[in-house]
């Protein structure tokens, strides 16, 4: 027995020893004011770092305290971090920059593993306004503009729950959004009881179950039909009250504002489907005392409903103003908005930064030079594509004729790829400095043809269900983050990425990042060079197509005689360099179209090498999975367009040469191009439903194939003519 007593202390010493070296879980107190708006957003933020890395947080007795609060001395949005004798202290210039440093706090916790190396560091807005649209369909009844496209009609049951929204502004305030548009046409009657108007109130929603065809317009003009609430034709989804849905709604701007996210409110002209039938006397004609009267009553009705931040309106497409007749328009934005604007807040003195969008025509500032709160314009940055260019083109002269005191804010549109993820940091950096000007206030980013709320395209059902924005987080969290500071170095985002994919091989993840920054340069390298001009239904890169009542696929004669290069691109057309080649004159400063065809089909394979790197290796994150099978998909895409380039150029050789062996080497291309268009169907399709978008029709590669083969006809039955 004694012989064994000091082997089983032995033993014992052993175990407490070991347990004392074990590493402490360390504590953490969160000390703020919960009376400060944004508070349960900062530290739900720190809450999740602290979980994430191993960090208990209590109530007493910290090994480390994070204080929190206010200082007006800081910039808005601004905010300072301090991290001393185991005291981190975050302030904020106002509730949005407190929350902000809440996350870069919550962030330094993430990519330390620790809290002791928090940095001590200040951040101020580059851009004062970072927003971003949604145009959610809440009812057939009051439909939005995209109401027939399959995404929004998969959405109508998100619009109507709280924890949809809730995952929303948690992730694009995450990403350093404080804006968000809620852009619709008339929604009065879902949305406000208007006095004297209460008839038109709607209860319960309404969701449209017949199909939807090309007959619908992009414009919404004929988006209501009559037929839709006839019985038969639609399904009652949710029962609520009118005065439900206002709590309801209350309740989702007020959750913006817990993200620091301000609201803005986009109602266009004149659209009164709902209200028209109900109602004939109310019409879209501006001229008319009820539509007039109607839609002033409803404005100041929402306005004192609703706690918004700004409202949008403009001259919209369903509003008639024929040449000569501008100060018509005017007059009834004005009578309507203006003085819904003043008369609902005429008492209110917590309104006074209240702001005023106009959707740019042509202001007409003798109307609005007495208004007495702030008026900014609406003008898109780089028309409806903005992953063409980095640079404002069609804009710097309008923002240079406004008046003292009116501002931009740019309405970036992004109806160039909806189904791919999109990496490029150096691209997105430059175009976020260029955003910059003494008349901008910033941007509100949004799709009028695809709805980023919820994803529900893929063919496997497990994918679907999930948020656009998060799916895009690589693209939307570096618009966000290099919008509020664009001196964030490159290296510094890829260290996010890693710490995203915590758990994935440091060395798979690199591999990943390289195959989606090559794949994703195809997009801004070809609408560099080829684009249609108007409006965003005329193209969609995605599959090469437009509006079938425009030109449904965009054929080789639509490349061959194209001068349509993007505006500020420097990359020539390919009828400009024909000419220039023709004369002799080729601007070596200028991009080619061979050129072009090169840097694509180079950057495809680039971003192949890394794919089947990427194959070589064990990875179990669907996420990262779905990334690389973007980039697959897309590698078809890039060499498509680098052969469709090659058989548009060769083809003009042979128009403006006659000789016959330009003649094959295009139909040589198109072969290429075929059996590529082939390759990406496939792909896309084993992925990616069938779906109808309100401004391209379906879309769907595999109904082009035909189309596509077509252009083999075209090019053996070229007839050689002169072109200007």
């Amino acid at each position: 027995m004694n012989k064994k007593l000091p082997s089983l202390f032995s033993i014992v010493i052993l175990f407490s020893s070991v347990v004392g070296c074990a590493k402490k879980q360390e504590t953490v107190f969160i000390n703020i004011d919960d009376s400060i708006v944004t508070s349960a957003a900062a530290r739900e933020a720190i809450e999740e770092a602290c979980v994430r890395n191993n960090l208990k947080v209590v109530d007493s007795n910290p090994d480390y305290t994070i204080s929190l609060s206010l200082d007006s001395s800081l910039s808005s949005q601004g905010y300072r971090i301090s991290n001393e004798n185991k005291t981190i202290s975050i302030t904020g210039g106002d509730e949005t920059g407190l929350l902000y440093g809440a996350y870069q706090v919550s962030e330094s916790i993430n990519l330390n593993n620790n809290i002791k190396d928090v940095k001590s560091e200040e951040g101020t807005p580059y851009l004062e306004k970072r927003g971003f649209r949604l145009n959610p369909l809440f009812d057939i009844r009051t439909p939005c503009y995209c109401a027939s496209g399959d995404s929004y009609r998969a959405g109508i049951e998100d619009s109507w729950d709280i924890e949809y929204w809730r995952g929303v502004f948690k992730t694009m305030s995450y990403m350093r959004y404080n804006w968000f548009e809620l852009s619709e046409l008339s929604p009065y009657p879902t949305m406000v009881k208007v006095p004297g108007y209460e008839y038109l109130a709607i209860d319960d929603v309404w969701k449209y179950t017949g199909e939807y065809d090309d007959t619908y317009k992009g414009n919404c003009t004929n988006m209501f039909r009559p037929e839709h609430l006839q019985e038969g034709n639609y399904e009652v989804i949710k029962k609520i009250t009118i005065d439900e849905k206002i709590s309801y709604f209350q309740s989702v701007i007020a959750l913006a504002h817990s993200y620091g996210i301000k609201v803005q409110f986009a109602v266009m002209n004149i659209y009164a489907g709902y209200e028209n039938y109900v109602d004939p006397t109310i019409t879209t004609d501006r001229t008319n005392e009820k539509t007039k009267d109607y839609f002033y009553k409803a404005t100041k009705t929402f306005l004192e409903t609703y706690d918004i931040d700004s409202l949008k309106t403009g001259a919209g497409e369903n509003m008639d103003y024929p040449s000569g007749t501008e100060d018509l328009t005017e007059q009834y934005i004005y009578d309507v908005y203006a003085n819904a604007i003043q008369d609902a807040f005429k008492e209110r003195e917590d309104k006074k930064n209240f702001v005023f969008l106009y959707e740019y025509n042509e202001l007409k500032w003798q109307y609005w030079k007495d208004f007495p709160y702030a008026v900014h314009v609406s003008t898109r940055y780089a028309d409806t594509h903005m992953y063409a260019v980095t640079n404002p083109i069609y804009t710097q002269e309008k923002r240079d004729s406004l008046p003292d005191g009116v501002y931009d804010s740019y309405n970036l549109r992004n109806e160039d790829a909806y189904h791919f993820t999109w990496y490029d940091p150096t691209w997105m950096r430059e175009f976020c400095k260029n955003m910059k000007d003494p008349k901008s206030v910033g941007f509100v980013l949004g799709s009028a043809g695809y709805y980023m709320g919820k994803e529900y395209e893929f063919v496997d059902e497990s994918l679907n269900g999930g948020y656009y924005y998060q799916r895009h987080w690589l693209n939307y969290t570096m618009l966000g983050r290099f919008s509020y500071n664009p001196e964030m170095e490159i290296n510094y985002f890829e260290e996010l990425i890693f710490d995203h994919y915590r758990e994935v091989d440091r060395e798979l993840v690199k591999i990943a990042i390289d195959a989606i920054t090559y794949g994703s340069k195809w997009l801004c390298e070809f609408q560099k060079l080829f684009y249609t001009g108007g409006t965003d239904s005329s193209w969609y890169p995605e599959t090469c197509q437009s509006h079938p009542a425009l030109f449904g696929y965009l054929d080789i004669k639509r490349f061959v005689n194209s001068d349509n290069a993007y505006g500020g691109s420097n990359y020539y057309s390919f009828a400009a360099y024909a000419r220039d080649l023709k004369s002799g004159t080729i601007d070596p400063n200028k991009k080619t179209p061979l050129q072009v065809a090169e840097t694509l089909k180079e950057n495809a394979k680039k971003s192949m090498e890394a794919i089947k790197l990427f194959d070589q290796k064990e990875n179990t994150n669907t996420e990262l999975q779905n990334l690389i099978e973007d980039q697959r998909t897309v590698y078809c895409l890039s060499l498509f367009y680098s052969e469709k380039v090659l058989a548009a150029v060769n083809l003009r050789q042979y128009n403006d040469t006659s000789d016959t062996t330009y003649q094959q080497k295009a139909l040589n291309n198109t072969n290429n191009v075929i059996s590529y268009w082939d390759q990406y169907s496939e792909s896309f399709l084993a992925r990616f439903k069938p779906e109808r978008f309100t401004r391209m029709g379906i879309v769907d590669p595999n109904q082009y194939k035909d189309a596509v083969k077509k252009d083999l006809t075209t090019i053996q039955k070229w007839t050689c003519r002169l072109y200007n």
